[in-house]
């Protein structure tokens, strides 16, 4: 099973791909420097679970060499591409991320949710319902924290399911 770890840049993306996987992964936070996706793979159960961590994307439509080898990748058919797509979702900016979730919605792939940086958000007073936003969408969310790892395991577990 292939997951397409997919978000805004800096949204944690590479964060989550470590703590699925338990591997380490340099992530680079510049504009246009990761225009290849990292790809890591765990076995969970009978299942092989490939994740690939997609450079940063704002919108299907790309504006950049690094966005088109993500969306090409999100849009690749059959065994090619994502059995499944997770949405990595800053916390913080949350309306903005939407926007994006939407358009990746539309890609007719299942989608889990990570619902990043949710401390930050906390923190400034604007914490994010995790449960109510999993009704209005109606795909799972999962809570996680890119520093700690917390949520990895139920995150894996959505994605298998």
């Amino acid at each position: 099973m292939t997951v397409a770890l997919a978000g805004r840049p800096n949204s944690g993306k590479t964060s989550i791909l470590m703590h699925l996987t338990g591997t380490v992964q340099r992530p680079v936070n510049f504009a246009g420097t990761s225009v290849e996706r990292m790809e890591s793979s765990i076995d969970v159960g009978t299942a092989r679970l490939r994740a690939v961590d997609l450079p940063g994307i704002t919108s299907l439509s790309p504006v950049s060499r690094d966005e088109s080898v993500a969306i090409e990748f999100l849009k690749e058919a059959g065994a090619q591409g994502p059995d499944v797509v997770c949405a990595v979702l800053d916390a913080v900016k949350l309306s903005i991320e939407l926007h994006l979730l939407r358009q990746l919605n539309g890609l007719g792939r299942p989608i889990v949710v990570a619902l990043n940086k949710q401390d930050v958000a906390r923190r400034q007073g604007r914490p994010v319902n995790a449960r109510a936003l999993e009704a209005a969408l109606g795909v799972p969310v999962i809570e996680t924290d890119g520093h700690t790892g917390a949520g990895a395991e139920r995150l894996r577990e959505a994605v298998i399911a």
